[in-house]
């Protein structure tokens, strides 16, 4: 990290070697403005992860005639298409184009102007929050589907490996949702003219020209800020299926930076030595380590952040690098540029580079109070969703069913959600899924869309409960598709479980019984009278054990014949043995005898 020796710096700025009188030229719709109309000032903005922005500033207004003769034309009508060309003597280059978004004006007590703000085409991408979601496929497929839609606009989007399930894009506009989604797997967004490129940063390609103090160098500033770097990055996610933790760790960029103190110092020097990032949904060990190596990019490009200016040029671009020469070993070098702005006024055109990169997450900046957001965690939501579930049958055995959220994607097949449940572990727990076509209520864990969680299911007035509900609410139980029932009635003190047939067991406090029955009208009678057993019908005791019949009290059978038989032997003793019949009776065997 040495500081680069200011005699081995170009000592002139590319296309600005001969400054001499400044050219702008501004098209409308492809015409040239008319020169008779002045530009007070233009300024251009263009910047990673930004739509680049021109703002021009024009003399308007007749305080005699209470009138704004130019802002009355059509030409800065929003919608316009406009390119800035810039440059010295005769020769123009263009340094942006885009269309016109807003159409001010500005009085003061010195003066009146028409203020036109344009912004390149990729703006439509940030005007309208969306839901969609999105099935097996990569970040950069998503991307190039999102940007395509677009009239006007090209995708450049380097090729991503990891393919999502599943995932959903809530409540975002496409702009956020695609950056966010690169920002985590260390990507930058930059636009040009139309075309939206999303790539991972060159950190060792060539610099685009050196700025050297007391050559080209007007003004400067930076500083080294050992808050911003960490020694090393790692995440960590609970993976459901292994029961175990998925880890990732992030390797170092290894960045040829500018200055003499290196990341390790910094990072010493606040004794910060890992920076940890944990979710609680399932990401895979490719996910978590592109998402370190990401939050290690950041912070080596935020340890020397600030901001040169030198004259006008067009050959620089955010995600590139200059040379800073002459400003001693502490801060001379390479430096990666995050945003570059041209100012064009009274005549003269100077380019501000910003250097350094904020290191905190893009959703950080979209959402700053979102407690995930300092994850880099993006789609984030809060709250739960209602869901229709369209598939009960999981392919990959992990219990999951597959619900639609119908303000998400109407139209889609849904996404894969686990089942929170009353008790589970190996081969126990309650075992209640819902049904296709009923309405459950949706979370996520840790806010991520991908990892969805069935919280509860839903009645409505089109899925009517199987019970009435009534003030006193002393009624609970569960009835199943088939009409299987199970129920509580706190009034009757009771217990019912009842087949779709009719066959019922009833425990009651209230009538003091346990009541077996089915729909053949056999009873099972246990009450304080006793036990009872009716039938209408046959009854049949078959024992396959001995059988014994006790009892401390008298006994009677009665039938209208009565039979009893024993196959060995059948004996009846008692103190009085009394055998009697109104008419024959008889006594056989092969031999009888009495006493």
């Amino acid at each position: 990290m040495a500081a680069v020796a200011t005699k081995e710096l170009q000592t002139a700025i590319p296309g600005a070697e001969k400054v001499s009188l400044v050219s702008c030229k501004v098209l409308i719709d492809g015409q040239e403005l008319d020169p008779a109309i002045p530009i007070f000032k233009i300024t251009i903005e263009k910047e990673v992860n930004r739509i680049p922005t021109a703002i021009l500033t024009i003399p308007d207004g007749d305080v005699s005639l209470q009138d704004f003769p130019v802002s009355n034309k059509n030409l800065f009508k929003p919608g316009n298409k406009v390119e800035i060309q810039l440059g010295y003597e005769t020769k123009t280059e263009s340094v942006f184009k885009g269309i016109v978004t807003a159409h001010g004006s500005r009085i003061t007590r010195q003066t009146s102007q028409l203020v036109v703000t344009c912004r390149d085409t990729a703006i439509q991408m940030t005007l309208a929050r969306k839901n969609a979601a999105f099935y097996e496929m990569t970040d950069s497929d998503i991307a190039s589907q999102l940007i395509g839609q677009y009239n006007g606009l090209k995708a450049d989007v380097e090729s991503t490996d990891i393919q999502h399930l599943q995932l959903l894009q809530c409540n975002l506009t496409d702009w956020d949702f695609v950056l966010g989604r690169f920002d985590v797997l260390g990507m930058f967004c930059t636009v040009e003219d139309g075309t939206v490129s999303i790539k991972k940063p060159d950190l060792k390609q060539d610099r685009k020209f050196d700025v050297v103090y007391g050559a080209t160098l007007i003004d400067y500033q930076a500083n080294i800020d050992a808050r911003t770097q960490a020694t090393a990055a790692e995440a960590s996610s609970w993976d459901y299926s292994a029961q175990a933790l998925n880890n990732g760790a992030g390797v170092d960029p290894s960045l040829n930076a500018a200055g003499n103190l290196g990341a390790s110092d910094l990072a010493a020097a606040m004794a910060f030595e890992s920076e940890i990032f944990a979710f609680p949904g399932k990401w895979t060990e490719a996910e978590l380590k592109a998402l370190a190596d990401a939050r290690l990019i950041k912070r080596r490009l935020a340890a020397i952040k600030g901001n040169v200016r030198f004259q006008g040029t067009n050959k620089i671009l955010p995600n590139e690098f200059i040379t800073i020469g002459g400003i001693g070993e502490r801060f001379s070098g390479p430096v990666f540029v995050s945003a570059v702005k041209h100012t064009f006024e009274g005549g003269d055109w100077i380019t501000m580079v910003n250097f350094g990169m904020d290191p905190v997450w893009f959703a950080e900046k979209i959402n700053p109070w979102h407690p995930m957001a300092s994850q880099g965690l993006i789609p984030v939501t809060q709250g739960l969703y209602n869901g229709v579930v369209t598939d009960i049958e999981d392919p990959e055995n992990e219990f999951r069913i597959r619900v639609k959220i119908p303000v998400i994607d109407a139209k889609g097949e849904g996404i894969w959600a686990r089942i929170a449940t009353l008790d589970a572990g190996n081969n126990r727990g309650t075992f209640f899924r819902p049904e296709l076509n009923d309405e459950v209520v949706v979370g996520f864990m840790g806010t991520d869309m991908r990892d969805a969680v069935v919280l509860g299911m839903l009645h409505s007035s089109s899925l009517a409960a199987p019970l009435t509900p009534a003030k006193d609410n002393y009624q609970k139980g569960y009835v199943s598709k088939t009409n299987f029932k199970l129920i509580f009635d706190d009034e009757k003190k009771s217990l019912t479980i009842e087949s779709p047939k009719g066959k019922k067991i009833t425990v009651s406090d209230e009538d003091k019984i346990l009541q077996l029955e089915d729909e053949n009208g056999n009873q099972l009678i246990l009450d304080e009278k006793g036990i009872t057993l009716k039938t209408d019908k046959d009854m049949l005791l078959d024992v396959g054990g001995k059988f014994n019949l006790k009892c401390g009290g008298d006994a009677s059978a009665e039938a209208m014949n009565l039979a009893l038989k024993g196959s060995s032997k059948a004996g009846m003793e008692a103190a009085q043995v009394e055998v009697k019949g109104s008419g024959q009776t008889t006594i056989k065997g092969g031999m009888v005898m009495i006493n």
